[in-house]
């Protein structure tokens, strides 16, 4: 049962909906509608149609079209959401009171979400706001959110805005795609000539009693023909082969980069929304479908129907010429065929998009799986992880089962219903030659072009297969495409050279909808300045440094550096003026020296070197058997924990920074190693402004100043001693259950 406001355009809407539940809507206009399809029940929920009204002083909830309960708004302190089981909840809190206002499907998690988030605002602020993810997250044509990861409805996606994306990224390939297909077209036409030299050959010399001695030359020529024929279109083949694989290759070339492009471009909240396997299945395996038909399929189905069409004039002109139904018997078997595919229309391209998922999942799981190998090895988990890949695999094993016994019984039953035409052909034209009426070579000719006009009819049972792959393939690439959840810049960008004055203005961040990180912050930091941030786990310190990285964009206020929304800066200032060294240090397969070398390609040996000395990496680095020509393994496995952290380190201080951002920057070292890289950062930070996190609060001592988060919000500031003057404050809290900690390790 599909919930009440998934309406046929022709149906009511939800306005006109509203107004035959209560005509009060006509002169009370509402701000915004939450529809709903469960109602909560004292063992679970029973399914109904309700709505929800939201009004600028209450909420009406109706169900089933009569209005059921009222919540006033002077009423709610606040709004949450609730997730049970299969169902998410809005729930309006009124002191220690719970109301449920709207329960639905998981599957709206999203949508109730960005209602909740409007809401809260409404009671803090008495103004409300439509919700942007409603737009972003729901398909404005049928209503259903889209997939996890997707940007788009696959139910209503257009297919001409994804040919026509697709077209302009081959349109630079376009004459080596119109040569193939040329060649096909010529292969074509040169195998419409044999059968009519087949027909002269029988005619005119096998079955001429009159032929004699001087007829064998012009026989001679006749087989020479048919030879020249053969190998023309041999010689033809091969040239679109060659044609063919540097049409893929440049294909291959230009989707791949495009996509990766694409993906290099949006933002970390647009990629962290899709699976690694999803991305990489994008780049590798979708590409390879499109460049496959492009370089393949596109061009035999333009013979296949090229090859239709010429024999099908060819057999009505004979038609019409001597009244028979050759093209009637052959084609009309067919058309049966054409209403069973259509019929599983829908059923063809949803095993294909199950497929994709499924391989999907599998793809992620493997990624994930050899990303973290070392703690599968660590725990002990290699047979449960073999049993977790083999159970992905064997989920992608029965998808494809029982696709391809879909159309191993399919195809049969198209294929028998094309071909039928061709017993009606045989007994026919036999018919025919036994009455006179027709000459065995006009036999071999029409026999020669039923088989031919079959080749298309019989590769229509596979044409809907290799269609609805290329189509499932081109949406999930398309979906990527046209995602707009990209770090835009301005054309006329400002390059200008940073102090490292740093401003946050109202700034709001949620990683979801109606989660806030961050609420209403505001913060300047002065050029020179330290500011240690601290509070407690998940109260958004790495969040804070995130938006300044620009990692991702403010939902509200502004991030400024020196005066200027980072927004407006050119990617090059931005990330030219700021240098970090995060929590979770990443290093790159390749030599050390290339990992230094990455926050700045063209420094020289002696640049390196001396950054290195400053982080106290040179020493180990020398240790190594090659220096810093020595290759670390992927993410830097070869190398110790302190080690890795101090090339990251090393890594920044290459870039020179405005603003130096440390994430827990000295978590990974011993206390020797520690001590002097302090020292070296004391150096390193002089001049420069620096937000520095830490989980030992005492290597923040020399700090400028504090910044102590929690609620969403900065709850104090200071300096160390001024915070610590304040017993009931967090910061003093903090530092006290730090030294009790130490106190009993010792």
């Amino acid at each position: 049962m599909q919930p009440f406001w998934k309406k046929k355009k022709e149906q009511l809407s939800l306005r006109q909906t509203l107004i035959s539940f209560d005509g009060r809507f006509e002169k009370d206009p509402y701000l915004d509608l939450i529809a709903y399809n469960y109602r909560p029940l004292e063992d679970g929920f029973e399914r109904i149609r309700g709505i929800g009204v939201i009004l600028e002083d209450r909420i009406l909830c109706y169900e089933e079209g009569a209005l059921k309960s009222t919540f006033l708004l002077k009423d709610a302190t606040r709004f949450l959401l609730h997730e049970s089981g299969a169902y998410v909840r809005i729930v309006l809190c009124k002191g220690q009171e719970r109301h449920t206002v709207a329960t639905g499907d998981l599957k709206y998690k999203e949508r109730y979400a960005a209602f909740v988030q409007a809401l809260c605002r409404l009671l803090e602020e008495g103004k409300y706001i439509p919700p942007a993810a409603l737009k972003e997250k729901v398909c404005p044509r049928c209503g259903r959110p889209y997939r996890p990861g997707s940007n788009s409805c696959v139910r209503c996606g257009s297919k001409k805005k994804q040919f026509a994306w697709l077209f302009t990224i081959i349109k630079p390939m376009l004459p080596l795609l119109l040569l193939c297909i040329l060649l096909f077209l010529l292969i074509s036409a040169v195998g419409l000539v044999s059968p009519l030299l087949s027909e002269y050959m029988v005619d005119g010399f096998l079955k001429n009693e009159q032929a004699g001695k001087n007829e064998v030359l012009p026989y001679l020529l006749v087989v020479l023909a048919l030879f020249g024929c053969t190998l023309f279109s041999r010689l033809l083949s091969a040239l679109r082969s060659i044609i063919s694989s540097r049409l893929g290759s440049k294909t291959a070339e230009k989707l791949r980069s495009s996509v990766f492009e694409k993906i290099q471009n949006l933002s970390l909240a647009g990629i962290n929304r899709r699976t690694a396997g999803e991305l990489m299945q994008r780049v590798t395996d979708d590409t390879a479908v499109l460049k496959n038909f492009l370089t393949g399929d596109l061009g035999n189905i333009v013979e296949q129907v090229t090859t239709f069409l010429a024999i099908g004039v060819i057999l009505i002109v004979f038609d019409v010429k001597n009244g028979t139904p050759l093209f009637c018997l052959i084609f009309l078997p067919a058309i049966p065929a054409l209403l069973l595919f259509r019929l599983f229309h829908r059923r063809i391209h949803r095993i294909y998009r199950t497929q994709w998922q499924v391989t999907s999942k599998a793809s992620t799981l493997l990624h994930d799986i050899f990303s973290g190998i070392r703690v599968v090895k660590a725990f002990g988990r290699e047979k449960d992880e073999i049993a977790k890949y083999q159970g992905a695999i064997g989920a992608v094993k029965r998808v494809q089962k029982r696709n391809e016994l879909f159309w191993a019984v399919f195809s049969p039953m198209l294929n028998t219903m094309m071909t039928m035409g061709e017993f009606f052909v045989l007994f026919f034209v036999g018919n025919a030659i036994l009455k006179g009426d027709m000459t065995l070579g006009e036999m071999t000719k029409f026999t020669a072009y039923a088989s031919m006009i079959y080749g298309p009819l019989r590769s229509m049972a596979f044409i809907p297969r290799r269609i609805m792959r290329v189509t499932t393939s081109l949406s999930k690439i398309y979906d990527l495409m046209v995602d707009d959840d990209v770090q835009t810049h301005p054309e006329n960008a400002s390059e200008k050279a940073l102090t490292g004055r740093l401003s946050f203005k109202n700034v709001s961040f949620g990683y979801e909808a109606g989660k806030p990180v961050l609420k209403h912050v505001d913060l300047e930091v002065h050029p020179g300045e330290m500011i240690g941030i601290v509070g407690r786990s998940g109260v958004g310190k790495s969040t804070l440094i995130n938006l300044v990285m620009r990692l991702y964009d403010t939902e509200e206020g502004q991030v400024l550096l020196d005066g200027v929304d980072i927004k407006d800066l050119s990617p090059e200032t931005l990330r030219g003026s700021v240098g970090a060294v995060l929590q979770e240090t990443f290093l790159f397969a390749g030599t050390i020296r290339d990992n230094i070398a990455y926050a700045k390609p063209n420094a020289t040996g002696e640049e390196i070197i001396a950054a290195a000395k400053v982080a106290g990496a040179h020493e180990f680095i020398m240790r190594q058997k090659d220096g810093y020509d020595t290759y670390v393994g992927e993410k830097g496995f070869t190398l110790s924990g302190g080690e890795r952290q101090r090339i990251a380190i090393a890594r920044a201080i290459l870039l020179d920074p405005r603003i130096l951002i440390l994430d827990e920057a000295t978590s990974a070292l011993d206390t020797e190693t520690e001590k002097q890289i302090q020292d070296a950062l004391q150096k390193l930070i002089a001049g420069r402004t620096t937000l520095a996190i830490a989980h030992r609060l005492s290597t923040l001592r020399n700090a400028t100043r504090l910044i102590v988060l929690d609620d969403h919000g900065i709850a104090e500031q200071g300096t160390h001693e001024e915070l610590m003057q304040n017993k009931n404050g967090i910061y003093y809290g903090l530092v006290m259950a730090q030294r009790q900690m130490s106190s009993k390790k010792q």
